[in-house]
């Protein structure tokens, strides 16, 4: 077991450790038990008040980035020659946003039979006709699987006045190989009530190659009752020498409600070349 990196007030997790060793399939942590909940789209323009955002600390120099992972935009890519494929996307909910403007969280699923890359999520605007006032969008860093699904978010900056909101995404067919996952294994504690509120996560990130691994990154997702998000964090790895790991204590998760479960997922260093617009990590 790794030693604990310094840090007053840590939340001390008394059940056994789990291991998380693969990139494409989820850790899920339930909270008094697991349910099996469908996302339930619904829509932003007539809902609920958007929830506060989280906030969190990690332990390392790597910075937390709260739900979005990294600024959406309204620009689009360069011109790619491969024909985008659409795939489902389901919204989940939205969130206040620093500044003016809020955060859209969904999720997009590769119903298809080959990879993609420059995965692509798309939020719109409309007003009361349906018709789209202004759309930006957000994109995977990464391959999405066939079958495999993705939380994604898109900042909606200075939203003008609008009745609801639509989501779409998009993805082209990778060519060739797909790239493989360095190895890399995540080991943490389930997710703890944290002394000042919120909830707290301890962990590390084991390099079992031969080579160093700089900028992989962790993802922590949030979910209600039903499976929809509540909220997603994530940070980059400092760089993980071969036979060494590095420990890290994310703390002050918060969210609107109490999360029914967690996943907690190890992500490749981000690749331009896979990337849709404004990629986040997810």
């Amino acid at each position: 077991m790794a030693s604990r990196p310094g840090r007053l007030n840590l939340v001390r997790a008394g059940a056994a450790r789990l291991i998380f060793a693969s990139w494409c399939v989820c850790v899920t942590i339930c909270i008094g038990g697991c349910g099996t909940g469908s996302s339930k789209g619904a829509d932003a323009g007539s809902g609920d008040a958007p929830a506060p955002p989280s906030s969190a600390s990690v332990s390392q120099t790597a910075q937390i980035d709260h739900d979005e992972g990294a600024a959406s935009s309204a620009s689009k890519p360069p011109a790619d020659p491969a024909p985008a494929l659409e795939i489902p996307a389901t919204f989940h909910r939205t969130r206040i946003a620093h500044g003016a403007g809020f955060w859209v969280l969904a999720e997009v699923h590769n119903d298809r039979d080959t990879p993609l890359r420059r995965v692509e999520l798309e939020v719109s605007l409309l007003d009361a006709e349906g018709k789209a006032l202004v759309s930006h969008s957000g994109g995977l860093a990464r391959i999405l699987a066939p079958d495999e699904r993705a939380a994604l978010t898109v900042l909606i900056p200075n939203p003008p006045p609008h009745e609801s909101l639509a989501v779409s995404a998009s993805g082209r067919a990778l060519e060739g190989e797909a790239p493989a996952p360095p190895p890399l294994r995540l080991e943490y504690d389930p997710p703890q009530r944290a002394d000042l509120g919120g909830w707290r996560v301890f962990g590390s990130v084991h390099n079992e190659g031969e080579a160093a691994v700089e900028g992989a990154r962790v993802e922590i997702l949030g979910f209600d009752g039903d499976g929809q998000l509540l909220g997603r964090d994530w940070f980059q790895l400092d760089a993980v020498a071969p036979g060494e790991a590095q420990s890290f204590d994310v703390g002050e998760l918060r969210y609107d409600e109490t999360p029914a479960r967690f996943e907690l997922n190890l992500r490749p260093p981000a690749d331009p070349a896979l990337a849709g617009p404004a990629a986040t990590p997810g």
